[in-house]
């Protein structure tokens, strides 16, 4: 399991809690509260698991702050058969590349992070919108688009401190 540090929106304000995730299958998220309290789920993949626990802590009045948490946030096919820990946070006035792709529990500021019912709410008039999602979500488009590209797209770099995974940005040169 991966110990990655996840800050949450609480009743009683900003807190950091504890996401543990599976590292392969059975994908599963267990995130822990700086008072013990922990909810875990299971899923087909880690945004799945990640949506679950959620529901869970919503009922708390808790939301996580992460990318996967985003209203926008979705892993492609390829992503979710890989296990999720990636998620395009999908543009509105163009199809997404490999610049919105993202770690799903890097942190998201709090303004940008939704409860599920608002994510999926997201999701279905996204897939009812005019674009094509299988054209939306190829892996092979962003390919296409990156081969196009001279401009390279920022890196996501985990660092390992004291047994916890933090997210930073990192530029490619």
């Amino acid at each position: 399991m991966t110990k990655t540090v996840v800050p949450a929106r609480t009743p009683a304000g900003a807190q950091e809690w504890i996401v543990h995730s599976s590292e392969d299958e059975p994908w599963t998220i267990r995130a822990v509260a700086p008072d013990g309290r922990s909810f875990e789920a299971d899923g087909a993949d880690l945004f799945l698991a990640l949506q679950e626990v959620r529901r869970q802590i919503e009922q708390q009045g808790v939301l996580l702050c992460c990318n996967g948490a985003r209203a926008n946030a979705r892993p492609s096919p390829l992503a979710s058969a890989s296990g999720g820990g990636m998620v395009y946070l999908l543009p509105s006035a163009r199809n997404p590349g490999p610049e919105d792709l993202v770690p799903l529990l890097s942190p998201a500021p709090a303004r940008h992070v939704s409860p599920v019912a608002e994510q999926e709410a997201f999701w279905s008039a996204y897939q009812s919108s005019t674009r094509s999602t299988l054209r939306t979500l190829s892996p092979v488009a962003p390919l296409a688009r990156l081969a196009r590209r001279v401009r390279r797209s920022p890196a996501w770099v985990a660092e390992e401190k004291e047994g916890v995974t933090m997210w930073r940005r990192a530029s490619r040169g």
